[in-house]
């Protein structure tokens, strides 16, 4: 069942993982990471239609990306911080994360998703299911909040 599955769906999951990482070693090994998945599955799978199949696929190499991404985000924050731009170059490494440590974790994880990686609002609210509108809220309020933190620490 498995091997019908990836004969049928494995292009497809190939070039849905390639338009979310830009990458093509990164979207084979997540194209792989989403199969291995579904042999652990498999089970689940058979009980599916085939558009449901496919639907599971994608939607379990959608989370696994964003998986991918918070994991991503949460180890830069402690490993290297400096590609945060900041204008005012008398901040430290420490004292920025000690900023960004102020913010929620969804919060830090979309404000340095954005700030960091380059996303627009629209991609984060698809990663994260969520309205375009809500994360320009919440990066809006992350803004205001570290804002108040500089001005603290100044």
């Amino acid at each position: 069942m498995i091997e019908e599955l990836l004969d049928q769906q494995y292009q497809g999951v190939l070039s849905f993982c390639r338009t979310m990482t830009q990458n093509d070693a990164q979207a084979q090994d997540l194209a792989q990471e989403t199969f291995l998945r579904a042999m652990q599955h498999e089970a689940q799978l058979c009980t599916m239609e085939e558009k449901q199949q496919k639907s599971w696929l994608f939607r379990t190499a959608k989370h696994l990306f964003i998986d991918q991404i918070r994991k991503s985000a949460r180890e830069s924050l402690t490993d290297e911080i400096t590609p945060v731009p900041v204008e005012d170059e008398s901040f430290s490494r420490v004292e920025m994360e000690t900023l960004l440590s102020c913010l929620p974790e969804q919060d830090r994880v979309l404000f340095v998703m954005r700030y960091l990686y380059g996303y627009r609002s629209n991609e984060l609210a698809e990663m994260f299911s969520m309205p375009a509108g809500t994360v320009r809220t919440r990066l809006s309020a992350a803004r205001k909040r570290l804002k108040q933190q500089m001005e603290g620490l100044l």
